[in-house]
């Protein structure tokens, strides 16, 4: 584990129900909480309490409940998870609590019960404020109805609410790009998490692309967009703390930071993935065969692997570079045992030279001209 690691660890929730299935997403998902509802509740809070007496001594500063729509469970049912978490786990009384939510799916009641339970988080999946692009990415919800929502939201209590937007869609212009950008920073949310479309082959989205169906933004308009996302958002006051994220006011998601700092946590529910800092294990994705393992009391685990120092050292790459504070290469070569820019002196050399990279003191970090190609400027320093 990272040696800068936080001692804190956090807790994740894999909610798997969905309204309708969207086209782009591979998140494990399915339709029909009114019948499998009760199933998942008791199966997810039956696995929390297996558990519990292994992570006995650590303390978890964040919770998030992800999906999946998580906010189509009732209030009713999410309190039976909040209480099953709180009386198995030692959770900071200043944990961040996060829960992913549709604007279609929030109400002043749902909201109000939501902050009275401790959650203090909302992220809000509205992905476009184009009714063009929400149909095509087969949203329920419409442009209006995602203000709404946000503003809704705001007068009920919750401070700190985050805003998940998608660039690089079918038939999207840069015009339109920043026409979304505009309007995600006037109606001021405190975060926001930008993606570029990712084709997943298992989506209709990646069965269109296979067939040359689907009609994708040239790739120079999407580095356009990208580089429009973090002048539009610095220009509103956000600072960009990894690739595809921004705040306000030191609003970072500190759950997703527990990914990217090598941290630990713990997930629960189908498809959930936990890591210790050693193993990484991810449990079924498939709620019917989760349940009766769950019941029964067998390996509910779809895979586990440990984390070797190759795996590890990779992976410190890869994450630290995410990051606009960069890799430290003191600790790099502290916990590895090797120097980075001894190991790599041609090629950071040749990055550096074409502006991809910067190390200013312990730092190595992206430079701007190379955020957009940062997967490809990973590969040759891994």
């Amino acid at each position: 584990m990272n040696s800068s690691a936080e001692k804190y660890a956090g807790i994740y929730f894999h909610i798997p129900f969905c309204e309708r299935l969207c086209p782009y997403c591979d998140f494990y998902s399915i339709t029909g909480l009114d019948e499998k509802g009760s199933e998942f509740i008791e199966s997810v809070t039956k696995e929390a309490g297996s558990r519990a007496n292994r992570y006995s001594t650590w303390t978890f500063d964040t919770v998030y409940f992800g999906g999946g729509t998580p906010s189509l469970l009732g209030v009713s049912q999410l309190g039976t998870i909040l209480q099953s978490l709180r009386s198995h786990f030692r959770i900071a009384s200043d944990a961040e609590i996060s829960i992913e939510s549709n604007p279609s799916s929030l109400n002043p009641e749902k909201l109000s019960s939501y902050l009275e339970s401790g959650i203090n988080r909302l992220s809000l999946g509205i992905q476009s404020f184009n009714d063009v692009n929400l149909k095509t990415l087969g949203r329920i919800h419409d442009s209006k109805k995602a203000i709404q929502s946000f503003e809704t939201a705001r007068k009920a209590g919750f401070e700190n609410i985050s805003i998940d937007l998608i660039y690089g869609l079918p038939g999207q212009t840069p015009a339109r790009w920043n026409d979304d950008l505009s309007t995600a920073a006037s109606i001021n949310p405190n975060h926001i998490s930008a993606y570029n479309l990712i084709i997943e082959r298992n989506t209709i989205f990646g069965e269109l692309y296979q067939q040359g169906k689907l009609d994708l933004p040239a790739d120079d308009d999407q580095r356009e967009m990208y580089y429009s996302l973090i002048d539009h958002l610095d220009d509103a006051g956000f600072e960009r703390y990894e690739l595809s994220n921004f705040a306000r006011d030191g609003k970072y998601c500190r759950h997703n930071l527990k990914y990217w700092r090598d941290g630990r946590y713990l997930g629960f529910g189908p498809s959930a993935v936990s890591c210790d800092g050693q193993r990484r294990e991810k449990n079924i994705a498939d709620l019917k065969k989760y349940s009766e393992k769950v019941r029964s009391g067998e390996d509910i685990l779809e895979y586990s692997e440990t984390i070797d120092p190759e795996k590890a050292r990779e992976e410190r790459i890869m994450m630290g570079l995410r990051l606009t504070e960069g890799l430290s290469l003191c600790d790099y070569k502290s916990e590895f045992g090797i120097d980075l820019k001894a190991e790599k002196e041609l090629e950071l050399r040749l990055l550096m030279e074409k502006g991809y990279v910067t190390i200013e003191g312990d730092r190595l970090e992206i430079s701007r001209d190379g955020l957009f190609i940062s997967d490809e400027i990973t590969v040759k320093l891994i």
